[in-house]
């Protein structure tokens, strides 16, 4: 026995360096494909109005009868030739009985996304059927055959849905959101109570439809994968009330004369404001508190640009928008509180007839944002929609003096002709806003009109340079 040890302990060491130099395999044999995989196309060119339709099919035939007890599982993978199947697909398990596989043009052309195929790139894709075997007393090797294809993918462009009415045949729809390509798209907005398609246009057959159950804001959600009917939600809006305050409004820097913003009467999520802008900051305040310790609508970043719409609520840090001097005029200001955005639409203004006595008038005075500054910062605007000769401006009064200039010329200052009360309606050189009489004079007598502190609010004035009549309109 003790020979025997001792002969094994000599052996041991000589049979390690005699493998040290070999590297020893065991190897399992495998079987000749029998299967012979095939793709129905030696090369394709995806395109995207074919998203659903075959692209490719592989065929195969049965693999090889591995004796008595077992069976065969059949399993297809693919990826681009030269991988070896590292980046595979999810492997796809084949019912038994099927031999085939079949992949639409958006399927494949989501691979290609998926390996990093450069859009109108050729891509060898090669496809492999695997033919596992079970049952049997002892491992294996599974049979296996490859293919390739040359595909060619392409660049996804947006495919637009749309709601209509129900019964819609014609007209322009509400664009939904496309949240995933040809897929799943979402709409948040103003619908009125009723019936409802999505369609990719008026004419053309449904693709889902619902039904509004009121008016008012909704989210809609439509996966089109499912075929089920979008699911609708009706949230209701935190802020009810918003403001405007900054130097490029008419309140400037005077919380308390934030300008106020109109709510939608059915999109409650949307706030807006037509008026005059001039060069300097502005934001948006849920409230008009002294101590400025309200929350704001704020632009994202600071002296954020007006063509940037982004927005977030909050009280600190103090970021504004900016409007330049170059951009200052009519805008139509809409604060969308859902999607937190702020949109600064400039708009056309109505050309003043040259045939009129005067064709520019600024509100001035201690009653205005503008105090008793120079140069005038609230001009009237032309308003063609009403009398002739009518101007009109909707600001905010407090109390204090005011009177209208009809220049804004720094080199003439004050020394200009003014739109002042009538005489009769003057004591101690100030009128009551219910006096309507207008006359132009020059410096002197300094007449203006008075804005009690019982009066102060939001005002629309309209002047007619015609009939020489001023209307201060409560709102």
């Amino acid at each position: 026995m003790k020979k025997f040890i001792l002969f094994i302990l000599v052996a041991i060491p000589l049979f390690l360096a005699s493998c040290s130099g070999d590297d020893i395999r065991f190897s399992i044999p495998g079987v000749d494909d029998q299967m012979h995989l095939a793709a129905s196309e030696e090369s394709v060119t995806l395109e995207q109005d074919k998203g659903e339709e075959t692209a490719i099919t592989f065929t195969w035939g049965e693999a090889q009868d591995r004796g008595e007890g077992t069976k065969i599982n059949y399993y297809f993978k693919m990826d681009l030739e030269g991988n070896n199947f590292e980046n595979s697909i999810s492997k796809i398990y084949i019912p038994e009985g099927q031999n085939s596989v079949s992949f639409t043009h958006k399927q494949l052309n989501s691979y290609l996304k998926m390996w990093g195929v450069s859009t109108g790139t050729t891509a060898v894709v090669e496809g492999e059927i695997i033919a596992e075997v079970t049952g049997a007393d002892h491992y294996m090797k599974p049979e296996i055959s490859t293919t390739t294809v040359n595909v060619t993918g392409y660049e996804i462009q947006p495919r637009n849905l749309y709601i209509f009415k129900a019964d819609a045949t014609e007209g322009e729809g509400v664009l939904m959101e496309e949240v995933l390509s040809e897929t799943k798209y979402s709409y948040a907005g103003a619908l009125l109570a009723g019936d409802y398609k999505i369609a990719a246009d008026a004419e053309s057959d449904a693709v889902l439809t619902f039904h509004v159950e009121k008016d008012g804001f909704c989210v809609v959600n439509a996966d089109l994968s499912t075929g089920e009917q979008p699911t609708i939600t009706y949230p209701t809006p935190e802020i009810d009330k918003l403001y405007m305050v900054g130097p490029a409004c008419a309140a400037g820097w005077n919380i308390g004369a934030s300008l106020k913003m109109t709510q939608d009467p059915v999109n409650k999520f949307l706030f807006t404001w037509i008026g005059q802008l001039s060069a300097g900051e502005l934001k948006f305040p849920l409230d008009t508190p002294s101590d400025w310790s309200c929350d704001f609508i704020m632009a994202a970043s600071e002296n954020q640009s007006i063509t940037d719409s982004r927005a977030v609520k909050r009280n600190s840090p103090d970021t504004k928008w900016q409007v330049l001097s170059g951009e200052a005029g009519k805008y139509k200001v809409t604060v969308d509180t859902y999607h937190m955005t702020v949109t600064f639409e400039k708009q056309k203004e109505a050309e003043v007839p040259s045939d009129l006595p005067i064709k520019n008038i600024w509100i001035w005075g201690s009653a205005t944002s503008n105090g008793w500054n120079f140069p005038f910062l609230l001009p009237l605007e032309y308003d063609a929609n009403a009398a002739k000769g009518t101007f009109v401006i909707e600001t905010t009064l407090t109390e204090g003096e005011l009177k209208f200039g009809l220049e804004n010329d720094p080199n003439k200052g004050y020394n200009i002709e003014w739109l002042r009360p009538l005489s009769k309606d003057v004591t101690n050189d100030l009128a009551p806003l219910s006096a309507t009489d207008l006359q132009v004079l020059g410096q002197s007598p300094d007449y203006k009109w008075k804005v009690e502190a019982s009066q102060a609010g939001n005002y629309k004035i309209s002047i007619n340079v015609i009939d020489m009549k001023v209307k201060f309109e409560k709102k």
